[in-house]
């Protein structure tokens, strides 16, 4: 919640932070936007607006991913406030190779996003980069 606050707090959204202090806020790039096959697994989270997200770029052959790489490379991507439970269910689904990032967004905020992680460290960067 702490988190939260602070990222409210620090885009001059004070009420905001007061009054939503159980909302966390989740950069979504793949299946979990709006119109996409998972976007239910959000389960009501409030629709935030649109965000870039520089210095990352897409994989290929796993579905939607994204992994660190140049900072000229950015993803488009949606910016959700989403219920903590909402949160823990997302993890479970997206599993150990997508953890749960605090990512910084174009426009200065802060939030989470899943970030590919591969667990076979013996793929180069450009083995898994478009």
């Amino acid at each position: 919640l702490y988190i939260l606050y602070t990222w409210l707090k620090r885009n001059g959204l004070k009420k905001e932070a007061i009054a939503v202090r159980n909302l966390i806020p989740l950069f979504v790039y793949g299946t979990l936007r709006r119109g996409e096959r998972n976007h239910d697994k959000l389960k009501g989270a409030e629709f935030l607006g649109e965000r870039v997200l520089f210095g990352y770029t897409r994989t290929i052959g796993i579905g939607p991913a994204i992994v660190p790489n140049n900072e000229d490379d950015y993803i488009l991507g949606e910016l959700y406030s989403v219920r903590p439970n909402v949160l823990e269910e997302l993890d479970e689904y997206d599993g150990e190779e997508y953890p749960r990032e605090l990512v910084s967004l174009e426009d200065g905020s802060e939030a989470y996003a899943y970030i590919y992680r591969p667990k076979h460290k013996s793929l180069s960067q450009e083995d898994i980069t478009l």
